[in-house]
């Protein structure tokens, strides 16, 4: 990851869940930064979750 900023990622903090399994399964997650690309989030634990994910 390069250490530019884009101008259009803004800071966000918003509670948000991991859906993973065919929506059976989710973690609880707080939303850092939010971009059409992607997104950082927080979690408490990163044990079993999978490398792909809904927000």
């Amino acid at each position: 990851m390069s250490g530019q900023v884009s101008a259009s990622r803004g800071r966000t903090l918003l509670a948000g869940k991991l859906v993973f399994n065919f929506g059976r399964s989710t973690f609880d997650c707080t939303i850092r930064q939010l971009t059409d690309a992607g997104a950082t989030v927080e979690l408490e634990r990163t044990v079993g979750i999978p490398d792909s994910v809904q927000l």
